[in-house]
């Protein structure tokens, strides 16, 4: 089977009107279908993203979790101490932050000074648990306070 080529092939009219897919009606309903695809597409794209924004929870900052860990350690030092947070020489040190549940509690610990009304001063360590509340903000669940040996 053979098919035509070279002269008879140019001799040939191709006709149009019995090819159904260069009807234009065709076409123009196929190019409403796609653009209705890639509409709706892009709805659900933008769905999918809102939705992700709104019910991701907030960044964790370590700054914030450092001060309500400290907030949290002053209110459990005995009335009328002064509290310094830090080690010996005076430098205010880093807590160490631990993850407890992925993104949801965090166990903070570090070391504090704590000068008495009469000027002498005590060393503690501490470990605070800090939590996520109901309204997606941050608490102290639970200070732990140890006199510390330096």
């Amino acid at each position: 089977m053979s098919s035509p080529t070279g002269p008879e092939w140019d001799d040939q009219e191709i006709d149009h009107d019995d090819d159904p897919g260069l009807d234009i009606d065709v076409l123009r309903r196929r190019r409403e279908f796609v653009l209705t695809f890639l509409a709706l597409f892009l709805i659900v794209i933008a769905a999918i993203f809102t939705g992700h924004k709104l019910l991701s929870s907030p960044k964790i900052n370590s700054s914030d979790l450092t001060a309500i860990a400290r907030q949290a350690v002053r209110e459990q030092m005995p009335a009328g101490h002064a509290v310094h947070f830090g080690g010996t020489e005076g430098g205010d040190e880093k807590m160490e932050i631990a993850e407890r549940r992925a993104g949801e509690s965090f166990e903070l610990s570090g070391r504090v000074m704590a000068i008495r009304p009469d000027g002498l001063h005590e060393f503690y360590l501490f470990k605070c648990w800090v939590e996520r509340a109901q309204n997606s903000r941050w608490r102290p669940s639970k200070v732990e306070i140890t006199p510390a040996a330096y």
